[in-house]
């Protein structure tokens, strides 16, 4: 294929994938699946609304900041399904606000026009990408931390203080969401040691810079102090964490997505031996990141998401630097559109959408306010009711690791249902095996329920394994 050929092929190709891959983004708000963690962060929110205080009242163990943003939608909308769906949105605006820093920092060192449209087509055309950008606080995390950065680099171009004490307050802001953004930090940080070190940079602006950062920081964790809750949230946020059991089992989707920033990391060696500052810092910022998250030997692919724009900004680059590599990503960006076309036109996509909906609506139908509802170890159907524990979800794994840090003894189940009668209860027998990385020299169950009580006091809610308590 002759260049002039492939030029004009890839003007048409780039803003048309584009466009498919911004519908069936659009689209998966609407369609995909409900997720355990996206009722896990609205009920954390309903909590809050309720006047309890994280940490302290229940169980947590993310950063608290995408709980509040949610509060006025959990306030004022009374359908659980509207809120579920009002969410999705809100989530969809702010990967909106990664894409737009992700072109601000492509086109400082970007000038073709089809390049940067090409950087957020790789960003917006990851599985990954479209996936975990539903109902979590890694969306806005990375939308923050994309914003901190993109002021960073301007910084390191003119040595405006200003520029840093921007980005300060945007990582701060960062990790009030989600505390993982240390990591991405982590290599900013070794960055702008570099600059320090050889003189580029002043310290005397890194500590100026930082002092708004630090007031607020100084704020959120003043709050907890005050609420009591300190000691629960450290235990929680930071040793439980920590010591959180790590897999790496990957299936088909996560290996094409992982496997596709091969590409990106060989444009970064590139890009680092031939382009600007900017450039040079976006390829090792890849890099390093990329790295990092590899060492965490993390299992949970939203790992990937604040890693995504940049390997998209450095596959773009790399993309266009000869007829090869033209080739070679066009025909990874088609192996991911596929792969999400694939996985929209597969039934259970939509049915499964439709079915986390029903049962939200079968449960609204059921129960009243005060009720209490039981929905297994990972609770994901309790938006806005009661639980039986302090433990409400990550049963399994999170609370039975948490109960060794904090004063919370882990719950009986079987006693805490039949006391406190939930108006739902999920149960399938057993319940759920205690995860093996816990207890490796023993297999327990959390729960058993005697059948004959079960059916002596709840009746079948229409949906495998939910139960609802007789009238």
């Amino acid at each position: 294929m002759k260049k002039e050929t492939l030029d004009d092929f890839l003007r048409f190709y780039i803003p048309a994938a584009l466009a498919l891959s911004l519908l069936l983004f659009m689209l998966a708000q609407i369609y995909l699946r409900l997720y355990i963690d996206e009722v896990e962060h609205i009920h954390s929110s309903w909590l809050i609304t309720q006047g309890l205080v994280p940490y302290r009242d229940f169980f947590q163990h993310h950063h608290p900041l995408l709980w509040y943003l949610l509060l006025p939608l959990v306030k004022f909308i009374n359908s659980d399904v509207t809120l579920h769906l009002a969410g999705r949105w809100l989530m969809f605006a702010g990967s909106c606000c990664t894409l737009f820093f992700t072109k601000k920092i492509a086109e400082l060192f970007i000038k073709q026009k089809v390049i940067v449209r090409t950087a957020l087509l790789f960003t917006l055309a990851n599985p990954v990408f479209i996936l975990k950008s539903d109902i979590r606080p890694d969306v806005f995390m990375t939308a923050f931390f994309y914003a901190g950065l993109y002021n960073t680099l301007l910084y390191l171009a003119d040595f405006q203080r200003k520029h840093l004490t921007r980005a300060f307050f945007l990582f701060a802001i960062a990790f009030l969401f989600l505390q993982k953004v240390l990591i991405p930090c982590f290599a900013v940080g070794l960055v702008l040691l570099y600059f320090l070190f050889s003189k580029k940079a002043l310290w005397k602006d890194v500590f100026i810079a930082f002092i708004p950062a630090g007031i607020l920081l100084l704020l959120f964790f003043t709050y907890f102090i005050f609420n009591g809750a300190w000691n629960a949230y450290f235990q929680l946020n930071w040793t439980l964490n920590l010591l959180w059991p790590r897999s790496k089992d990957m299936d088909l989707l996560s290996f094409l997505a992982i496997a596709y920033f091969s590409f990106a990391i060989i444009s970064s060696l590139f890009m680092i031996k031939k382009e600007t500052v900017s450039g040079k810092i976006t390829a090792f910022l890849f890099l390093a990141i990329f790295t990092l998250i590899q060492i965490t030997c993390t299992e949970y692919l939203q790992y990937y998401l604040y890693v995504i724009p940049l390997s998209a900004i450095c596959a773009a680059q790399g993309m266009f630097y000869n007829k090869y590599a033209k080739i070679t990503g066009i025909l990874w960006l088609n192996l991911m559109i596929f792969t999400i076309i694939e996985a929209a036109l597969n039934p259970n996509f939509s049915l499964a959408g439709e079915k986390s909906h029903d049962l939200l609506r079968a449960i609204e139908k059921q129960t009243a306010h005060d009720d209490v509802i039981f929905c297994g170890s990972s609770n994901f159907c309790n938006m806005r009711h009661k639980d039986i524990d302090y433990y409400w979800f990550s049963l399994h794994r999170g609370a039975i690791h948490a109960q060794k840090y904090i004063s919370r003894p882990y719950p009986d189940l079987e006693k805490a249902i039949k006391t406190k009668m939930p108006k739902i209860i999920y149960y399938k027998e057993p319940l759920f095996d205690v995860d093996k990385l816990i207890y490796e020299d023993k297999t327990e169950y959390l729960l058993r329920l005697d059948k004959d009580w079960l059916k002596k006091y709840y009746e079948p809610l229409g949906f495998e394994d939910f139960w609802v308590r007789k009238k």
